[in-house]
C-alpha cells in the first residue's frame, strides 16, 4: 500500500497528511474516537428506546384493556337491567293473568314511563299475537315469526342492534348514533299462576344510551391521547365506534388468541397499514345474562403511544454526539503531544544520520511509555555513536632540505 510521506518539517495544522489515518497518529485516534463514539450513542439510544418501548407498551396495554373491559361490561350490565326490568314486568299479575287489553296496556305505559331508554313494550300470547304494546306493533298482530318471539319462549333473549325506521322518537334527544334509528330488542317469557308458557314479554332497547357508557369508558384526557373504541358483534359487524384513534373506517375485528380468553393486548397493523397498540375484552355478561358474544376493542396508534421513547432516543443520541465530539477533540489534542515528540525524536534521528555528530535526542525524564522509549533509543544511539578520537594529531611532514647557494 502507497503511503503519503510525512515530512518531519510539516506543520501538523496545516499539512494535509495530519488528516490522514494511515499516516497520521492524531487522526488515527481522532478516528477511533470517533467511531467509538458513534458506536456507543448508537448503542445506548437503540437500548434506551427499547426499554422504554417494552414498559410503555406495557403499561398501554393495561390500559387498553381497562378501557376496553370497561366499555364491554357496561354493555353487558345495561342489557342485563332492562332484562330485569322486563322479568319483574313479567311477573306482574295483570300481565300473567288474563285480563282487559286496556289493563295490560296500561300496566306496559306505567313499566316504560321510568325506562328512558327503552323505545316499546310489547306482550305477546303464547300463540304470537300481540295483547297489549305502547307502540310500534299494533294489538292483535302476528309476531310469531319475529326472532324475539322464538327466542324467547323459554329463556331471555337479546339480539344485536338492528335498525328501527318506525322507532319513536325520544324527546330531547338524537335518535340514534349515526343512520338510522337502531335498537337491540330484548324479550323474556311469561308464565300463568300455573307455571304455564303463557307468552312473551319484549322490548325495545334504544342504541343511542351508548353514548353515555362511550363517555364513561373514553373520557377528555384518554381521547386527547387518541384512544378509541370500537365494539364488534360476534360475526365481526361493527356495531358501535368511538372515532377517536384517527381513521375514517374502523380497522376490520382482528384475530383474536383462543376463545378461552377473555381479554388481551397485542400490536395491530391494519389493512390500511397503520400501526396501533391495541387490547381487546370479550363480552362475559351480567349476573344471569350470558352475553352476546360481543367483542371490544380499545386501540391507540402505535405513533403516539411510543412517543415518549422516540423522544427519548433522539435525546440520548444528541447528548452521544455532542460527547463523541468532545471525546474526538480531547483525542485529537492529546494524541498531537505525543505526535509532536514522536517527530522531534525523528527529526533528530535524521540529523544524527545524516552526520551531525552534535545532534541529541530530546531527553525527557517522564515515566510515560513514550518518555521511557524516547530514553531508551537515546541510550541507544550514545552507545552505537563512535567514540572521540582522543589520539594526538599526527606530526606534520618534514620540511624538504634547502639547495643552492646563501648569500
Amino acid at each position: 500500500m502507497n503511503r503519503a510521506p510525512a515530512p518531519s518539517s510539516a506543520s501538523p495544522l496545516t499539512s494535509w497528511w495530519v488528516l490522514d489515518p494511515r499516516v497520521s497518529l492524531r487522526a488515527r485516534a481522532a478516528l477511533l474516537a470517533a467511531a467509538a463514539g458513534a458506536a456507543l450513542t448508537a448503542l445506548a439510544a437503540t437500548l434506551a428506546t427499547g426499554a422504554l418501548e417494552r414498559e410503555l407498551i406495557a403499561r398501554t396495554g393495561a390500559l387498553l384493556e381497562a378501557t376496553a373491559q370497561q366499555l364491554g361490561d357496561r354493555l353487558d350490565q345495561t342489557v342485563a337491567e332492562h332484562l330485569r326490568v322486563l322479568r319483574t314486568g313479567a311477573s306482574l299479575r295483570v300481565v300473567r293473568a288474563p285480563a282487559a287489553p286496556a289493563e295490560k296496556r296500561q300496566a306496559l305505559l306505567d313499566l316504560l314511563d321510568p325506562q328512558p331508554e327503552l323505545a316499546w313494550l310489547a306482550l305477546a300470547d303464547a300463540e304470537g299475537r300481540i295483547r297489549a304494546a305502547t307502540t310500534v306493533f299494533a294489538e292483535g298482530a302476528d309476531v310469531a315469526l319475529q326472532a324475539w318471539f322464538r327466542g324467547a319462549r323459554e329463556q331471555a333473549f337479546a339480539s344485536d342492534p338492528r335498525e328501527s325506521p318506525t322507532l319513536p322518537p325520544r324527546a330531547n334527544r338524537e335518535e340514534s348514533l349515526d343512520g338510522p334509528p337502531r335498537a337491540l330488542e330484548l324479550a323474556v317469557p311469561v308464565a300463568d299462576a300455573d307455571g304455564n308458557p303463557a307468552g312473551v314479554l319484549a322490548a325495545g332497547l334504544r342504541w343511542d344510551w351508548t353514548r353515555d357508557a362511550l363517555r364513561a369508558a373514553l373520557p377528555e384526557a384518554v381521547r386527547r391521547a387518541r384512544i378509541g373504541a370500537t365494539v364488534y358483534a360476534e360475526a365481526g359487524t361493527v356495531l358501535l365506534d368511538a372515532e377517536a384513534s384517527g381513521w375514517s373506517q374502523p380497522p376490520d375485528l382482528p384475530a383474536l388468541p383462543d376463545g378461552r380468553r377473555w381479554r388481551g393486548s397485542f400490536t395491530e397493523t391494519a389493512a390500511d397499514g397503520a400501526s396501533y397498540l391495541s387490547a381487546y375484552a370479550r363480552s362475559r355478561g351480567f349476573r344471569d345474562h350470558r352475553g352476546l358474544g360481543w367483542v371490544t376493542v380499545a386501540r391507540q396508534p402505535a405513533a403516539e403511544a411510543l412517543a415518549p421513547a422516540r423522544a427519548l432516543g433522539r435525546q440520548v443520541a444528541v447528548a452521544g454526539i455532542v460527547l463523541t465530539l468532545l471525546a474526538t477533540g480531547a483525542a485529537w489534542l492529546a494524541s498531537g503531544r505525543i505526535s509532536r515528540r514522536l517527530r522531534s525524536v525523528g527529526a533528530a534521528a535524521d540529523r544524527i544520520r545524516g552526520g551531525d555528530v552534535l545532534a541529541t535526542l530530546p531527553g525527557t525524564g517522564g515515566e510515560e511509555e513514550v518518555d521511557r522509549m524516547c530514553q531508551a533509543v537515546g541510550r541507544l544511539v550514545e552507545t552505537l555513536r563512535p567514540p572521540p578520537d582522543l589520539s594526538p594529531p599526527p606530526a606534520p611532514p618534514p620540511r624538504p632540505p634547502r639547495t643552492g647557494f646563501h648569500v
